[in-house]
C-alpha cells in the first residue's frame, strides 16, 4: 500500500474537526430534578444534604453528604419545599448555581438540572402541586 496514502487516512481518523454526538435534548415538557435528599442542620432554617446517589445530577456536580445548601440559584431555601418550588419552575438542562458550606469553607458548584425520573418513587407530585379537591365534592 501506499505510504502517503496510509499517512492520508491515518490523518483523517485522528482530525480534531470530527463530529462530537451531542446530549440527547431534553424534555421541555418534564419536571426538572436535581436528585437531592435533605435534613434539617441542627436547625429549621439550615438543610443539609444526604449523601446523593450516583448518577443523579447532585452527585454530577459533587454534592456530599454533610454539605449544607445555602443558596441554589437564585433562592436561598430554608425548607424542602422551598427547594422543590424553584426546581419545579425550571426547565430540565437549565444550569443552577448551588452554594454549599462544606466543613468551614463556602464552595459553589453548578449543577444541571435533568428530566424527573418516571419510576414511581417520583409519581406523586409535591404537596404545593396537588389539586386541592372543594369539600362539597363538586369540581369547579
Amino acid at each position: 500500500m501506499n505510504s502517503a496514502l496510509v499517512l492520508s487516512l491515518l490523518s483523517l481518523s485522528a482530525s480534531p474537526a470530527a463530529p462530537v454526538p451531542k446530549d440527547r435534548p431534553q424534555n421541555p415538557f418534564c419536571w426538572a430534578y436535581m436528585g437531592v435528599r435533605l435534613q434539617n442542620a441542627g436547625n429549621t432554617e439550615s438543610l443539609q444534604i444526604n449523601p446523593p446517589e450516583p448518577g443523579t445530577p447532585s452527585y454530577k456536580a459533587g454534592l456530599e453528604g454533610g454539605d449544607v445548601l445555602l443558596k441554589l440559584g437564585t433562592i436561598e431555601p430554608k425548607t424542602f419545599e422551598d427547594l422543590q418550588r424553584y426546581i419545579f419552575s425550571l426547565r430540565p438542562g437549565t444550569v443552577i448555581a448551588v452554594e454549599l458550606r462544606r466543613g468551614r469553607d463556602i464552595i459553589t458548584v453548578k449543577l444541571r438540572l435533568e428530566e424527573r425520573p418516571t419510576t414511581d418513587d417520583y409519581q406523586v407530585l409535591p404537596s404545593f402541586m396537588r389539586r386541592i379537591r372543594p369539600q362539597n365534592g363538586n369540581d369547579e
